[in-house]
């Protein structure tokens, strides 16, 4: 979780941007320990803080394709959604 939470690569700064740091680690650590207890199953398990990130990046990712594939039913080229969501195509080496 220290690696997750952006806590690896630490390093030392004004006592300031130190506290509104962890401010923000623990206002994240808050929310993912919710999201686990709220995840808890009929039997009791209750998912690791590590499932609940990995959780949380399936939805965004289910979001964002299922958002660009919602665009290009509406009739939007396939890559000007690719553009938009991955960015320009780039050139292959010879």
């Amino acid at each position: 979780m220290k690696q997750e939470l952006g806590l690896g690569d630490f390093r030392l700064q004004s006592y300031e941007a130190i506290e509104k740091w962890y401010a923000v680690v623990y206002l994240v650590l808050v929310y993912l320990y919710w999201r686990s207890y709220e995840a808890r199953d009929a039997q009791g398990h209750t998912p690791s803080l590590s499932e609940g990130v990995a959780g949380i990046r399936y939805e965004h990712q289910r979001e964002v394709l299922q958002a660009a594939c919602e665009e290009v039913a509406a009739g939007t080229p396939v890559e000007a959604v690719l553009e938009r969501y991955v960015g320009r195509a780039r050139p292959q080496a010879a």
